[in-house]
């Protein structure tokens, strides 16, 4: 049994679909941790810390490195931390690299239990009408926004035709804790990922 939908190759027009995980376990941390007081922002990263939302800027803090990350999923190839970022599996990432997918930025989080993981980061940024998101408010300090959501169709996305990529809008969806990014790609490498056997991922088609 696969976690991605059956699909049909009919179409020449390329179709695309939003990747999420199918679950996402609560202890699964890559730039806080969990203790007795509640979540606490690792050490490392105190001073990429807005003083007034709290947010941090997740893309410095992943140079530097996730070597005080708590990951405790053992199974999924495909999964998310509590903040929001997605996670993948030695052998999913192999999958795409072997296939030649690219658009992904790949940080290894060393404190996975039992196996290798990476934290990952789309690179390949597509324009997308800010019609289709809902802004919360803006942090008077750092700028941020404090939440971002949307869900835009093909005709708001300005979507290459190009079969073996993953791709995000250039609005990053944001919630509370942090920042998020909706990763997209075509049916090829949907069909990849399933024909690969890879656990944890759902695949839902944007429409027009």
């Amino acid at each position: 049994m696969t976690d991605l939908p059956f699909l049909e190759w009919m179409s020449l027009e390329m179709r695309y679909y939003s990747l999420y995980a199918r679950d996402t376990r609560s202890d699964n941390w890559i730039f806080r941790h969990a203790n007795d007081v509640g979540v606490t922002l690792n050490e490392g990263y105190a001073d990429l810390r807005c003083p007034k939302c709290k947010k941090i800027d997740e893309l410095k803090a992943l140079k530097r490195g996730l070597g005080e990350c708590q990951i405790r999923e053992r199974k999924a190839d495909f999964f998310a931390s509590h903040e929001g970022m997605s996670c993948v599996s030695l052998e999913f990432k192999q999958c795409l690299e072997a296939a030649g997918v690219r658009g992904l930025e790949y940080y290894a989080a060393p404190n996975a239990i039992g196996r290798s993981v990476f934290v990952i980061v789309p690179t390949l940024r597509v324009k997308a009408k800010k019609s289709a998101f809902k802004f919360g408010k803006k942090c008077p300090a750092c700028r941020r926004f404090k939440t971002v959501y949307g869900a835009p169709s093909t005709e708001q996305i300005e979507l290459p035709q190009s079969a073996m990529t993953i791709l995000t809008t250039d609005v990053s969806p944001e919630k509370e804790a942090g920042l998020m990014f909706q990763l997209m790609t075509g049916e090829d490498v949907v069909k990849l990922l399933k024909d690969a056997g890879l656990k944890g991922v759902l695949a839902f088609r944007i429409h027009p």
